[in-house]
């Protein structure tokens, strides 16, 4: 597994998308925000 590292912007992203979902359920946030970074792990992985 390769590293990645996302932007700042990208981290912020991500951390207003948490926010506006958990407002409604954090499970569901969380998931999300595992689905996203998991992504960026196969991106990296396979460029």
């Amino acid at each position: 597994m390769k590293p990645f590292k996302l932007s700042p912007e990208a981290a912020q992203d991500i951390r207003e998308i948490w926010a506006y979902i958990a407002a409604d359920s954090i499970k569901a946030a969380r998931r999300l925000r595992l689905q996203i970074l998991d992504a960026c792990r196969r991106v990296a992985d396979n460029p």
